[in-house]
């Protein structure tokens, strides 16, 4: 299988897993989906070009989202998530304040009230991302503190 990486860049993806890549769902593995592989490294083969060599399933998994789309997520996630100084962004009006209230369904995006959330729902796509983010994985990636986690995440 081969893989485009955030530059464009197309490597050779080789399963030297259990069950050699079917573990995944021929449904999942489609042109323009994200692939995410935790712990990608460069692997030199005798028979091709350098590529990634897989060796635990539970380090990969297929998002049904381009990854554009994926980056432009996770950016929204850390826009709306995050506290900075003790306070929040609002989805609906982008606000700064102390108390917002977060979502009810995916517990990352934040609002002042009832009428910003449904400026968050309707007008800022909140309603795709938000069932997106029902994908714990995919939630716990965007989620994740890559700069201080202490223990081997996998999916």
């Amino acid at each position: 299988m081969d893989v485009k990486d955030v530059d464009g860049t197309t490597v050779p993806l080789f399963f030297y897993t259990q069950r050699r890549g079917s573990e995944l769902a021929p449904s999942e593995v489609q042109k323009g989906h994200t692939i995410a592989i935790l712990y990608a490294q460069r692997h030199t083969f005798m028979f091709s070009e350098p590529g990634i060599r897989l060796e635990e399933a539970t380090n990969i998994k297929i998002f049904p989202l381009s990854l554009n789309k994926s980056l432009a997520l996770s950016d929204r996630v850390q826009k709306f998530s995050t506290e900075t100084n003790g306070t929040r962004t609002c989805h609906g009006c982008e606000r700064q304040a102390i108390s917002l209230k977060k979502c009810a369904k995916c517990s990352l995006f934040w609002y002042c009230n009832g009428d910003c959330q449904r400026t968050g729902w309707n007008e800022n796509n909140h309603k795709a991302d938000c069932k997106l983010l029902k994908d714990a994985d995919l939630k716990g990636l965007f989620s994740l503190h890559w700069d201080k986690f202490e223990r081997r995440v996998k999916f």
